[in-house]
């Protein structure tokens, strides 16, 4: 299966905007609630809060990250 494309948002579900389309850079994994990531727009380190997907839709605008930042 190809990897997911996710949204990224800080926060929460309707949080703000993070970045479109990330693929995480690991192959034949996916990021997972309380992983520490660094996006490829360049910014982080982010910790991933929450992960909604779309089982077997990898493309989906609905697979969504909510991470904050590491401080």
């Amino acid at each position: 299966m190809a990897p997911y494309t996710w949204t990224v948002r800080e926060g929460s579900l309707d949080g703000p905007l993070v970045m479109k389309n990330y693929v995480y850079d690991v192959p034949e994994k996916e990021p997972v609630e309380g992983q520490e990531l660094y996006l490829s727009n360049g910014s982080g380190p982010w910790r991933v809060t929450l992960r909604e997907h779309v089982p077997n839709v990898p493309r989906s605008p609905y697979n969504i990250l909510v991470v904050v930042r590491v401080d």
